[in-house]
């Protein structure tokens, strides 16, 4: 005490240094405790986006399956394939004759071959690579791929060209297939040593019910399956270089990689055994559903989440590398860290000068360096604010009733305010009742539920629309702030505007070309508008993706635009013309391409019209182009208008009928238009609603269709 009133350093003095120390052991906690709970926050957040990604690979391989028994179901469930092969068992039971002796039998396996080979062509279950003849009897084969009806034997009574031999391990497998159920010969190397899997679904007698004593046969279907199912584990839109999806299983005491690996392993090529240490795919298979950090097959440091597969003893992994996942977000906690670090050092520092000087001089000096040094501390914290401020992002937090706790300087200045001007505002005082509405209601779920969430705000139309791209992450409350949530906002409008408009341009100008041709030639029109929507159901039976679909709409709409440069007598005659006058007609396709050409349409419009005549086998015109070197686009185009102008009445002709015009298109579709173009298009027109697309010109029996007609039908189509 006799020292204190030496120096006269009141106690008030050591009472705030004691607190000052307090509160530095209490920030360096709470730094601690941000940085902690900011690596907890960025791994949940990785746990949620691999597992949306894991779900969706998941549910798209999944759908392949089904998508393979679901053809086979449909086989089995075709009452003339039910009949003709009850029929056929009937003859060979009965022993009246072989199916290759009786007449009657083999005309009926002739029908069933007929439609196993369109379906297998159809589904992918068809061979291309081998050139063996089709057999309908039990004899062993050389193939790859291919459909098989069996007996309850084994035997086999149809099977199309290059099926599998139903013999040695194939024929093992097959006998211990339930009976009754659908069947799977799981993921093994075929006999070109590439990815193969089986599927059997039961078939019952025609009038019998579902269960073992009904079943007469089954259907086998074998296929490589590395071009279809692989494809499925490819995320789209993917940028993560490490993210890599899975296909795993267990067998016995190793780990088969069922799926191709980034480090160029092939399938089903490299097994690890289970009890690796920390190895993600045993992780995948004992926890599905887990999510966990764990070392990949290379002995890399993963972040991991794993999927079940329904129906197949596989496991889906989806991982990333932890350096690139988390890697950002190490180096923004260790900047947060240093600056911290240097703030609390310096903050003890002026401690220390505050006590020394306090034992020196007057008290009221000792306080007033110490609000010189709080001046520099908060300079100090303005500085790690320009940390935010220069992003081009709004970044903002606001608590649940909607106040606002932070803003960086993009934030206010959108705003047209200051950050400190925000502080304590509502949301609907700054940025006005509508925007506040949007953001507040996806808020509210995301504190609430406590799980990030990312949305796209579309406001307005025209001149006033405003597109908004938003993350929404929650934030726990603590003993300064209350809980809310954190909202990064970027305005793409200008970038969905131009998509948008570039698109819809494109497709009222090729409308607005067409339907200069009304005068002339309501056929063409309306041809036009059907080639275009029925290709369009073509490509997607084929898989197409969106801009090879906008490139088919827009081509098969103007298919006919060059018919401009022919003369109404010639496209109206109401007589058979000559040879020369057709290929005048058919040479419009040419001019179509040339008349567009300075049209830049995104897509290749131009070249799909201008290879409309071109051959698969490089007998067409105007280059003599072959094979895959012709677009898709224009193959598709193509096939649909041929068989929409056989099938489509002309001012001299009656119509085709439908089975005449396919048996055109199947006798030239090799050397014209390649493979699975036509039976696509038979698909489309058989059960995707072609032939009723074709119905609604019926009403106009045969005439010439009024410009009032011409313009409803065209509507009509385009809106089916």
């Amino acid at each position: 005490m006799s020292f204190i009133s030496e120096l006269k350093i009141p106690r008030s003095v050591y009472l705030w240094i004691l607190v000052i120390v307090v509160g530095v052991l209490g920030s360096g906690g709470l730094i601690y405790k941000f940085i902690e709970d900011e690596r907890s926050r960025n791994q949940f957040a990785w746990q949620v986006r691999l597992g949306i990604v894991a779900d969706s690979r998941r549910a798209d391989v999944e759908e392949w399956l089904d998508n393979q028994y679901q053809v086979l179901t449909d086989l089995a469930q075709n009452s003339s394939l039910q009949f003709y092969a009850m029929d056929i068992l009937s003859a060979m039971e009965e022993g009246r004759s072989s199916p290759s002796q009786d007449k009657s039998a083999q005309a009926e396996a002739k029908y069933l071959l007929s439609l196993l080979t369109v379906t297998a062509e159809n589904a992918g279950f068809a061979d291309e690579k081998k050139s063996t003849a089709d057999v309908n009897a039990n004899v062993a084969q050389v193939g790859l791929s291919g459909l098989a009806l069996l007996d309850m034997k084994g035997r086999v009574l149809v099977a199309t060209r290059n099926m599998p031999p139903i013999v040695g391990w194939l024929e093992e497998e097959i006998e211990k297939l339930p009976k009754a159920q659908r069947g799977l010969i799981d993921l093994h190397n075929g006999v070109s040593g590439t990815p193969t899997m089986g599927f059997t679904v039961p078939i019952f007698s025609v009038q019998g019910n579902s269960v073992a004593t009904d079943q007469v046969g089954m259907i086998v279907g074998i296929k490589e399956v590395g071009d279809e199912l692989y494809p499925n584990l490819k995320q789209p839109g993917n940028v993560d270089q490490s993210a890599e999806a899975l296909l795993v299983r267990m067998e016995g005491a190793v780990i088969e990689y069922l799926s191709p690996r980034q480090d160029g392993t092939p399938p089903l090529k490299n097994n690890l055994t289970a009890d690796s240490p920390d190895l993600a795919s045993a992780f995948a298979i004992n926890t599905p559903g887990g999510f966990g950090e764990k070392r990949d097959y290379l002995n890399n440091a993963v972040l991991v989440v794993s999927r079940d597969i329904a129906t197949v003893p596989w496991t889906l992994l989806y991982k990333i590398d932890r350096n690139e996942a988390l890697e950002a977000t190490e180096s923004r906690l260790r900047t947060v860290l240093i600056v911290s670090t240097v703030a609390l050092c310096f903050f003890v520092a002026v401690i220390i000068a505050v006590w020394r000087y306090g034992a020196s001089v007057r008290s009221e000096q000792a306080m007033e360096s110490y609000r010189e040094t709080s001046l520099k501390f908060e300079n100090i914290l303005k500085f790690m604010r320009v940390i935010t401020d220069n992003q081009p992002t709004e970044i903002f937090a606001v608590t649940e009733h909607g106040e606002y706790t932070f803003a960086n300087l993009t934030a206010s200045e959108n705003a047209g305010t200051t950050a400190q001007d925000m502080m304590g505002k509502s949301m609907t005082s700054v940025v006005g009742p509508i925007k506040a509405k949007l953001y507040s209601e996806t808020n509210k779920d995301v504190i609430e539920n406590f799980e990030p969430a990312h949305r796209v705000y579309r406001s307005g139309e025209n001149e006033d629309l405003q597109v908004i791209r938003a993350s929404h992450l929650p934030l726990r409350a603590d003993d300064n702030y209350p809980r809310g949530a954190l909202v990064g906002a970027d305005d793409i409008t200008e970038f969905v505007a131009e998509q948008e408009a570039r698109r819809a341009g494109m497709r009222q100008l090729s409308r607005a070309l067409i339907l200069l041709l009304d005068q002339k030639d309501p056929y063409s029109t309306i041809h036009a508008v059907i080639v275009s929507r029925i290709a369009v159901l073509v490509a997607e039976e084929l898989g197409l993706d969106d801009d090879q679909k906008l490139t088919i709409d827009m081509a098969g709409n103007l298919v006919n635009l060059g018919k401009a440069f022919v003369s109404s007598e010639l496209l109206n005659a109401d007589e058979v013309i000559s040879k020369e006058d057709r290929a005048q007609i058919r040479e419009h396709m040419l001019v179509a391409a040339d008349i567009v050409k300075t049209v830049n349409f995104g897509v290749p419009v131009v070249d799909t019209l201008r290879q409309l005549k071109e051959c698969w086998d490089g007998s067409g015109l105007p280059a003599g182009i072959s094979g895959d070197a012709i677009l898709i686009s224009a193959r598709i185009v193509g096939v649909t208008n041929s068989l929409i102008g056989m099938l489509s009445p002309r001012s001299y002709r009656a119509p085709l009928k439908f089975e005449e015009a396919m048996v055109n298109l199947q006798t030239n579709a090799e050397a014209r238009f390649g493979p699975n173009v036509v039976a696509a298009l038979f698909h489309v027109m058989e059960n995707r609603g072609g032939k009723e697309i074709l119905g609604m010109i019926s009403a106009i029996d045969g005439r010439l269709p009024s410009p009032g007609e011409a313009v409803q039908l065209i509507q009509d189509i385009s809106e089916t």
